[in-house]
């Protein structure tokens, strides 16, 4: 019999070792088949590695399977922890298929807004289930029945999916932030004695290290939208077994704040057709419009490509912190 100390430290490790053998074998097959994009926050914009996210997603899906495999050989009883592994992997493999189906086509903004809320499709029966479509906050639940929670399903799914793709483009920053919300999500999830979500958490960590030794400043690869819709797909699912919806939209306060100043400032984002940041000769960043978290700073403080990733996880960091205390205290 095994416990679940070992069960984590398990699929941690699984996770961690795949994913970086994974993504190295894709940086290999995308430089030798020249599956390459510049790195636009470099005075020199050197060439990169694409279709990063894929070492990510094949590392946590192979880690699962393999798992579930060792639990079912050493007779490990509860059947939640592989049954959590089961959903998180379909999730998961729907999000890098549709992920990497916008990487190779470039699907327009309107239908890559829409398509991800097929990541919702492995969890819709859990709107079967009267408990299940109860929405858990400090003030009480919300009832919001089976229609009601697979509607907020398909936007969950959608809006996870795109909020991490926007905040994007800068080495390590994806895969750095999803790191620190699926250890918060993680570690609320221990407090709430919710062990096949720990399990996962702990999974998507080792995985999401695995891709980040690669993808960190300079990075070796980038994850392309097959990685920041796998990446929120994760998020989506351990927000959704954990019945922790409430706390993970906190969580993505950030994220918001970046939907509200491109909002504010769509017209001259379309004016200026400035989607990056724009290196200026000493390495440092600096951008016409304010129409982005990055695009905000570089205006202000015109960091390196280096620090402003540093200081948009940093901000990251803060927000999981003070949402991790109030999930305790309330």
């Amino acid at each position: 019999m095994i416990n679940t100390a070992l069960i984590g430290l398990i699929v941690f490790i699984l996770g961690l070792g795949t994913s970086y053998l994974a993504t190295k074998y894709i940086i290999l097959s995308a430089r030798k088949r020249k599956l390459l994009g510049k790195d636009m926050h470099k005075p020199n914009k050197p060439l990169v590695a694409e279709f990063g996210g894929l070492g990510f997603s094949f590392g946590f899906i192979l880690s699962a399977f393999i798992s579930i495999g060792v639990f079912a050989l050493l007779k490990y009883p509860d059947m939640a922890i592989s049954e959590a592994l089961y959903t998180t992997s379909f999730v998961i493999a729907i999000a890098t298929t549709l992920g990497l189906m916008s990487d190779l086509f470039k699907f327009k903004w309107g239908t890559n807004a829409i398509l991800p809320a097929m990541n919702a499709l492995p969890l819709v029966g859990y709107v079967m289930y009267d408990n299940m479509t109860i929405i858990s906050t400090p003030f009480g639940s919300i009832q919001l029945g089976p229609v009601g929670y697979l509607l907020a399903l398909l936007l969950g799914a959608t809006g996870s999916a795109n909020a991490i793709n926007m905040i994007a483009g800068y080495n390590g920053l994806e895969a750095g932030m999803t790191l620190i919300i699926v250890a918060t999500l993680s570690a609320m999830a221990f407090v709430s004695g919710n062990i096949p979500v720990v399990i996962i958490g702990l999974l998507g960590i080792g995985a999401l290290l695995g891709f980040l030794y690669w993808n960190k400043y300079p990075a070796k690869v980038f994850p392309g939208d097959v990685g920041t819709w796998s990446f929120g797909s994760l998020i989506f699912v351990m927000a959704v077994l954990g019945k922790l919806e409430f706390w993970a939209v906190l969580l993505f306060a950030l994220y918001f704040v970046n939907l509200v100043l491109f909002v504010i400032n769509r017209k001259k984002v379309k004016k200026y057709k400035e989607k990056f940041a724009q290196v200026r000769k000493d390495g440092r960043l600096t951008a016409k419009t304010d129409g982005s978290i990055y695009q905000w700073l570089a205006r202000r403080v015109h960091p390196t490509e280096k620090e402003m990733t540093y200081i948009i996880i940093g901000v990251q960091i803060l927000i999981s912190i003070i949402v991790f205390t109030m999930f305790i205290k309330l």
